[in-house]
């Protein structure tokens, strides 16, 4: 069975948690205030979420990616099992 690498994978969702934990960190700040400070804290707090999409979605991207490849290479080594083993 074809593997996805582990690293690659805990890094990319590193990533997406950091850019979570910036945004909630973000909307806390936002607590209590009024006028243009919470106009401006919301604004950041916008911002940081949109980063978390967006990260996020690169993430899926990436993941699927490498899913598709996996998937192939298991399908090619059903196929075609004499080029997948090993040489002597």
């Amino acid at each position: 069975m074809a593997t996805i690498d582990t690293e690659v994978f805990a890094q990319g969702l590193l990533q997406v948690e950091a850019s979570w934990q910036r945004y909630m960190s973000s909307q806390r700040l936002t607590e209590g205030l009024r006028g243009k400070a919470l106009n401006g804290a919301t604004a950041v707090a916008d911002q940081n979420f949109r980063h978390f999409q967006n990260q996020s979605q690169r993430f899926y991207a990436e993941v699927r990616k490498r899913v598709s490849d996996a998937e192939k290479l298991e399908r090619d080594m059903a196929l075609y099992p004499h080029y997948y083993l090993s040489k002597p």
